[in-house]
């Protein structure tokens, strides 16, 4: 019997692929790095390290830091291009009386925070984040850690995700 149903948020609840490709665009134009937004659409979902070093290819850690940072600077700057999906923010508000509902995202707590103020969202029981796990998706150390918060089995949880990573995770938490 499910009793926790888990979210992502990005791609999953709000479109954030302009918003975000914009703050990194401008970070590594600031170092000189030229990226496009179809190779950020292929990183969408994976940690910001992971995501930073293939879609700038670069392996160089202090540069990858740098771009997150700035990153994180410029990223309220463009909170006005996110765009609710409102079909699964509609499935969430009719799934509220029956489950629980909880957040995973592989997003950083900062960016989350900014992105759930921005765009509202209520009914939610608690948020777990990148800074949450020792390892991101397509780890299942997220969705494992949301059915321990919330005291149910992996196996009573349901995971709703866009990406192939966050499915993959779900799959492996079981």
């Amino acid at each position: 019997m499910i009793k926790l149903v888990i979210f992502d948020m990005d791609g999953t609840l709000v479109d954030n692929l302009e918003c975000t490709f914009k703050a990194y665009e401008k970070a590594c134009n600031d170092l000189g790095i030229k990226i496009k937004k179809e190779d950020y659409a292929k990183v969408y979902g994976l940690s910001w390290k992971e995501g930073i070093s293939k879609m700038a290819n670069i392996s160089d850690l202090n540069k990858i830091k740098k771009i997150h940072e700035l990153k994180r600077q410029y990223f309220p700057e463009f909170l006005h291009l996110l765009k609710p999906i409102n079909n699964n923010i509609n499935l969430m508000n009719l799934l509220k009386d029956r489950y629980r509902l909880c957040i995973a995202t592989s997003a950083t707590r900062y960016t989350a925070e900014k992105v759930l103020n921005h765009v509202k969202l209520s009914n939610i029981e608690f948020v777990l984040t990148l800074d949450d796990v020792s390892v991101g998706k397509p780890s299942p150390e997220i969705f494992l850690k949301c059915a321990e918060i919330a005291k149910v089995l992996p196996s009573e949880c349901f995971v709703i995700d866009d990406s192939e990573v966050g499915l993959l995770a779900a799959e492996r938490a079981g």
